[in-house]
């Protein structure tokens, strides 16, 4: 039976990154085989091999080669007709195993000593390829067993076709036929012959596999030989047959986080040289989230010479905030004052008075008075906020030490977002819009902080991990939409870090309509094979980890996996399944801390409560289900 990946059918374009991906992919619609020990992985070498050391290694399976050979008409010693040197008049397999294209051998009138000379030469050359793949390898034993067979594509089969009939000739028990990109027509003569095919996605038109699946990238035997080795070298002793797992790999390579707050060391290495932080979270109303980010905010103003936060809040109400930090009062002519008002705040604060008419940050965190006012007015804020005037105070009147807090967009234009909008609808013009307004202000607060330091400024960002993230690195690129994150990439190469905080459950801080009191959420276990299972299948409470380069950590967090996006909106009767989208962790981040279990966040004007680290409410019995996130 055939099985199509849901929602992968497409026009054109490029699905996967690169063979890596599919594999891993394909791994996913093959989780039923997953450490069955009767299941034996193969790959049509070479491009075949590469999809099949994933798929292997994710289903905890041994990796054999299994070598085709096509015959290609442009090989026979005659002059074809023109256009006709492409095309595939048949394959040979081992077991001495051919396969003719009928309709190319009698269309052509090809003499048979012609195809026969040529059977003997791609057979000699196909038990040369199979000795150099096979060299210190264990034997392939297919008898009896599950044979999951990988190409990296087809388009008329005639290659899987020869394979096929090779392991049938080898008393397989049953076979399996594995590829990323085929026609479905394809997909279906395959499966008269095979016990059964996978195919992530069905590309039309598919003239060829290269350019519906990895841009047509060549896949060489250097390579797979090298994969090889890798499969080898990555199975566990005493013959298990078991791979390392992608929790295993996290684990090894995790770094404990108790709270979300990683030790310095592994902080500080994170961020490097960097002049941007942008520490995002897949939930707004999360009380870890909050106290991660400020928690590691301290550490990096204290000890690396960061000396402003920015929000995704209207410049008018940060610079209400920024005053109180800095000292300067709150402002005469109340909320209404514009950016450029805000911007003298700056320029000219050595000249204002110490003091001021708000007492204390709870006092200064009033300027929020729109919704979800909760996401700026709660203790988490209210404490970081105090922490930074009694810092800055310790500085007197020498204002460039002293650290700000800014916003970075305003609800004028195109950023008066509903919270209902999240990145996974709506108009892409606008989403856009709101995010490259951001990144202006970010840059011009850059400018100005650098201006009036007379050095060059240092920000930590605090957003949602939809901001935060690079959107290329996400299915949300097909929609055209960017990110923050991705912006700040592109206009600061090596000086800037994407930090993501992700959960497996517990519950967060939402409301039901627009205006609606905030509320506690219970949220879910995360999703099988999202992100956020694997983390928790990690075993470790909280944890940082940060891949990098050709890590395994790295090649573990590179496949596309579901991600969970929660916003300031919950509908009771809303699909869990919403609030997901497919993104690359290790390309979308430079450094994810999960922390296993959440509570919600608590405003300020919300009664404290016994129980819990920042009196998170019960789960109620009967939990609603968090929305998409929202600006």
């Amino acid at each position: 039976m055939s099985t199509m990946s849901p929602g992968h059918d497409t026009t054109g374009g490029q699905v996967f990154r690169d063979r890596r991906e599919a594999g891993r992919f394909l791994a996913g619609l093959l989780e039923r085989y997953r450490c069955d020990p009767a299941v034996l992985v193969m790959g049509v070498a070479p491009g075949g091999l590469t999809v099949a050391f994933d798929v292997a290694r994710e289903l905890c399976a041994p990796l054999n080669p299994l070598v085709v050979r096509k015959l290609m008409v442009g090989q026979l010693p005659t002059t074809p007709p023109r256009g006709a040197a492409g095309l595939a008049l048949g394959a040979v397999a081992g077991g001495g195993t051919v396969v003719l294209n009928d309709d190319v051998v009698r269309g052509l009138r090809l003499a048979p000593e012609l195809i026969e000379r040529l059977v003997e030469i791609e057979h000699r050359e196909l038990r040369r390829q199979e000795e150099e793949l096979r060299s210190g390898l264990p034997p392939a034993e297919p008898a009896g067993r599950t044979v999951i067979l990988v190409d990296d594509g087809l388009s008329t089969g005639v290659a899987l076709h020869a394979a096929v009939l090779s392991l049938r000739r080898a008393r397989t028990g049953r076979i399996v036929v594995a590829v990323p990109a085929a026609p479905a027509s394809s997909c279906q003569l395959l499966d008269a012959l095979a016990d059964g095919v996978v195919c992530a996605t069905t590309p039309s038109p598919c003239s060829a596999v290269g350019p519906s699946s990895w841009g047509g990238v060549a896949s060489r035997d250097t390579g797979v030989r090298d994969l090889l080795r890798a499969a080898s070298a990555t199975r566990l002793p005493a013959g298990s047959g078991v791979f390392r797992t992608d929790p295993a790999i996290v684990r090894a390579e995790a770094v404990a986080a108790g709270g979300g707050i990683p030790p310095d060391d592994a902080l500080f290495a994170l961020v490097g040289d960097a002049d941007v932080v942008l520490l995002g979270a897949a939930a707004h109303g999360t009380f870890e989230f909050h106290a991660a980010r400020a928690a590691m905010t301290r550490r990096l103003i204290e000890e690396r010479g960061f000396t402003a936060v920015a929000v995704p809040a209207d410049w008018a109400d940060a610079s209400q905030v920024n005053r109180f930090v800095r000292g300067l009062g709150a402002r005469a002519d109340g909320p209404s004052e514009s950016r450029v008002t805000a911007d003298v705040a700056v320029a000219t604060a050595g000249t204002h008075a110490a003091g001021g008419t708000d007492v204390n940050a709870e006092d200064a965190l009033r300027a929020f008075a729109h919704f979800p006012d909760w996401m700026m007015r709660n203790r988490v804020m209210a404490d970081f906020v105090a922490w930074l005037r009694e810092r800055n105070d310790r500085f007197g009147g020498y204002e460039p030490a002293k650290a700000g807090f800014y916003g970075l967009w305003t609800d004028e234009g195109t950023a008066d977002a509903d919270p209902r909008h999240p990145i996974f609808g709506g108009s892409t013009t606008r989403w856009n819009a709101g995010e490259r307004r951001m990144a202006d202000d970010l840059d011009d607060l850059m400018a100005r902080l650098a201006h009036h330091r007379s050095a060059p400024a240092k920000i930590v960002v605090w957003a949602h991990s939809s901001h935060v993230g690079d959107a290329a690195a996400t299915e949300l690129a097909a929609l055209g939409r960017v990110s923050l994150g991705q912006i700040v990439r592109a206009r600061y190469p090596g000086r800037c870090r994407l930090v993501g905080l992700t959960t497996y459950a517990g519950a967060v801080t939402t409301a039901e309509n627009r205006g609606s009191p905030a509320t506690s959420t219970e949220l879910s276990p995360a999703l099988p094979g999202s992100l956020e299972e694997i983390f928790h299948e990690v075993g470790e409470t909280d944890f940082l980890i940060a891949p990098h380069g050709r890590s395994w950590a790295a090649e573990a967090l590179a496949s596309a996996r579901l991600q969970r996006a929660v916003g300031i909106l919950h509908c009771a009767d809303r699909d869990p399944r919403d609030g997901y989208f497919r993104a690359r962790a290790a390309d979308q981040f430079d450094a994810m801390i999960h922390i296993d279990r959440t509570h919600p966040l608590r405003p300020l004007d919300e009664p404290t409560a016994p129980d819990a680290p920042d009196a998170p409410a019960r789960e109620p019995s009967h939990p609603a289900r968090a929305g998409g996130p929202t600006r």
